[in-house]
């Protein structure tokens, strides 16, 4: 999510300075100097609060900057088709950005549940691996002193 409305964000603190640039070239407000600082103001708010996604209440606050940046329509009338692109986005990208976190939690939480679930072959061996007494060789296997002596006393295949 944070990607995502972070680029919003960004973008959208370009397009307000820069209109606040045109705001004080056409008219639309009474001072040049006024129009620059307010749209300075808001696209410097709006950089800031890219940081401020990390933090529960982050978006909240880029919500407030919407309502803000759709306001600059009564000084701009203009800014109202403006600020709304830029509200739709913000939804789109809060909305999308959340269905992507959640996704990407269930992935993580899976893997770690098959991880955990099948060890490695290269971690050492459980319980379950160690050989029991049933696996390990009886009195019954281990060859007798009669046929140690047997194989001692024939002839290898190389010897005539």
């Amino acid at each position: 999510m944070k990607v995502l409305c972070s680029s919003v964000l960004a973008i959208e603190a370009i397009v307000v300075f820069l209109a606040s640039l045109v705001a004080s070239n056409n008219g639309s407000m009474s001072s040049q100097g006024l129009a620059i600082g307010v749209g300075s103001g808001i696209a410097v708010l709006l950089v800031l609060s890219v940081g401020t996604l990390r933090r529960p209440w982050g978006v909240a606050w880029g919500w407030l900057l919407q309502v803000v940046v759709v306001s600059i329509g009564f000084l701009v009338p203009l800014m109202f088709v403006v600020g709304g692109i830029f509200v739709v986005l913000w939804f789109i990208a809060v909305r999308t950005g959340r269905r992507v976190d959640a996704l990407r939690e269930a992935a993580h939480a899976e893997a770690e549940g098959q991880t955990a679930a099948a060890p490695a072959k290269e971690d050492a061996p459980s319980e379950e691996d160690a050989p029991s007494e049933e696996d390990a060789p009886s009195e019954e296997d281990a060859p007798s002193e009669e046929d140690a002596q047997t194989e001692e006393d024939a002839p290898s295949e190389g010897t005539a």
